[in-house]
């Protein structure tokens, strides 16, 4: 072997051991998540007390609860654990450990946290705990660890993204795109195309919800695509890309009212390219912070009496008008992610930024009890971490420009 051939290979390896870093990041964030939203799925709406009887409640969902309650449900406690399963089988797979005894972890551990969710369901009365679940629980774990070699390629593509030069941009316009799409429920139909042709030749609002919050979005996500080679094609691209919301997706505002504002916004993108990058990112960090400042205070509309708060996550997001409220976290969430990776670009540790982003939230929401005109509850105060989250895993060596 020549030199030249020993180095290429060793510069191949490193590759390679690069991209399993980055899936094992990719696949270990992914579970995570997905024990939380399990745990908060099964024990919703996480309001325990005691039951009359321990002993009894206990003997009920060991022994006297049936094994088949209807298909649905069924359905729902297999299907909950595939992807379960599934992750877990490949972050186990990273280990080097045995086929057999990969298995058996699998099966043994989400047999166990199946039970202990079930277990935790006893002090929550509006569930009815039942071992039967536990056991459909690990049929889908079976299936999940049947679908995981499925998982390779998207795991990849999706850990390629924190190796683009790009992926601040990319995911930053993945979630306006979102956003300007919610509620993601496609409806293609005649009367749904009428609708939204007519509210678009009604004219555009002008209003200042409709024009500043739109525009600064915009304007956000072209700064941080200043680098691609296609800045030009997205300006272009994301006005246009809005406006089919109302076309394509059900309970959509008109495409017309935030027309003004994201056309603003490309105009202003545009100027951005025209400052010093750490200028922009100034720029953007307190945009995107006096943007989070405005949504939690206004209406500036006090009461004399302090309301309640809601310790529990999305209580009031999922109580009414979810549609409306899970929107406007996600604007939330938005900026949140703006503010962090403006100032990771300025120097700032992300984990820095996202307590000072907690703590500013705590604020927040602490006001926002003698406000009658917004709820104050803990789901913002778990958005920075999301975040943190997030940039750990496809950005992990990121530094400042």
């Amino acid at each position: 072997m020549t030199p030249a051939d020993a180095a290429d290979r060793a510069r191949w390896a490193t590759v390679a051991a690069r991209e399993d870093d980055a899936m094992r990041r990719v696949t270990r964030a992914l579970w995570v998540l997905t024990v939380l939203s399990v745990t908060y799925g099964s024990w919703y709406p996480l309001q325990f007390a005691r039951p009359a009887s321990l002993h009894a409640a206990w003997s009920h969902m060991l022994f006297d609860a049936g094994w088949w309650e209807g298909t649905g449900d069924v359905l729902a406690n297999v299907m909950l654990f595939v992807p379960l399963g599934a992750l877990t089988w490949r972050l186990l797979g990273h280990t080097g450990m045995r086929r057999w005894r990969r298995l058996a972890l699998v099966l043994a551990g989400g047999f166990a946290f199946g039970f202990a969710l079930q277990v935790g369901q006893l002090w929550l009365p509006r569930r009815w705990p039942q071992l039967s679940d536990a056991v459909w629980n690990t049929l889908g774990l079976l299936l999940g660890i049947g679908a995981a070699p499925a998982l390779r390629g998207p795991l990849r593509r999706v850990a390629g993204i924190g190796r683009s030069p790009h992926r601040a941009g990319l995911l930053a316009t993945a979630l306006w795109l979102a956003l300007a799409w919610w509620p993601l429920v496609p409806v293609l139909n005649r009367g749904q195309l009428r609708w939204a042709w007519h509210e678009l030749q009604r004219g555009v609002e002008l209003s200042a919800g409709s024009i500043v919050v739109p525009a600064l979005s915009v304007a956000a996500v072209l700064h941080l695509l200043r680098d691609v080679p296609w800045r030009g094609a997205a300006a272009v691209a994301l006005p246009v890309l809005g406006m089919l919301g109302p076309f394509v997706f059900s309970k959509h505002p008109s495409p017309a009212a935030p027309l003004a504002g994201w056309l603003l916004g490309t105009l202003l993108g545009a100027l951005s390219w025209q400052l010093a990058p750490r200028r922009g990112d100034q720029l953007l960090a307190a945009a995107a912070s006096a943007a989070l400042l405005a949504a939690g205070l206004l209406p500036w509309a006090w009461s004399a009496t302090a309301a309640g708060w809601s310790w529990i996550p999305l209580h009031d997001t999922l109580a009414e008008q979810r549609v409306a409220r899970t929107l406007a976290l996600g604007w939330q969430l938005f900026g949140c992610a703006l503010v962090m990776i403006a100032t990771r670009r300025l120097g700032l540790r992300p984990a820095v930024s996202a307590s000072a982003l907690v703590l500013a939230l705590l604020a927040l929401e602490l006001a926002q009890r003698w406000m009658p005109a917004q709820r104050a509850e803990v789901t913002p105060l778990l958005l920075p971490l999301l975040c943190l989250l997030v940039l750990r895993v496809v950005a992990p060596g990121a530094g400042a420009r």
